[in-house]
């Protein structure tokens, strides 16, 4: 049987992110009054494409689930999702309409791999500052990606899968690790509209 499910857009991410319609922490004005600055665009590393999957149900149920959803995974492993790095293009020529200096960063970013702040379970990006010659970094990460399906009853799927890619945004200041600028996706912004439509066998 054939299903159809949406895919994701990179340009639909990208407007949410720089909008502004929406934001955990507004933009800190003295950003924009600094001069001279630098602004690093960094992508954290991507996540696995994956069937998400919510509702009500026990373990069986997950279990069942997640054997039912094999061809839909299986599809979705062959997706390139590295394509969401024009986010970082599209960005860089935004910030250089605002006469900004701008630095891609092509390198993934393993935020794992940083240290924490003393005292803080928070992540420091200052040694960032010295690698890459930047003042500012601006850090783009996709939280999940995939599809989503709503389940009823543990096992009983309620419509067909939706496609998701929910991603968040930060601005950091390098020499105090401050947050300038945040931006997370709530679940209703994530779902997008079709770009296009693929198709699996199960």
């Amino acid at each position: 049987m054939k299903k159809t499910t949406k895919i994701f857009s990179s340009i639909a991410i990208l407007i949410y992110l720089i909008s502004g319609c929406a934001t955990n922490v507004p933009l800190n004005p003295m950003f924009l009054e600094e001069e001279n600055k630098v602004v690093g665009i960094a992508l954290v590393d991507f996540p696995s494409v994956a069937a998400h999957k919510y509702g009500d149900g026990g373990v069986l149920d997950i279990l069942v689930n997640e054997a039912l959803a094999i061809p839909l995974q299986q599809y979705l492993n062959q997706y390139d999702i590295s394509t969401f790095a024009e986010v970082q293009d599209k960005m860089q020529i935004k910030l250089e309409t605002m006469n900004m200096d701008v630095i891609k960063i092509n390198e993934l970013i393993n935020v794992r791999e940083l240290p924490e702040i003393e005292g803080s379970n928070d992540t420091d990006y200052s040694s960032l500052k010295e690698q890459y010659n930047i003042d500012y970094l601006l850090l783009i990460s996709i939280h999940r990606i995939g599809t989503i399906r709503k389940y009823a009853l543990g096992v009983m799927p309620q419509g067909s899968p939706d496609a998701i890619c929910q991603a968040n945004g930060q601005l950091i200041n390098l020499d105090t690790n401050e947050v300038y600028w945040k931006y997370n996706m709530g679940e209703g912004e994530s779902v997008v509209e079709p770009g296009q439509t693929m198709e699996y066998s199960s």
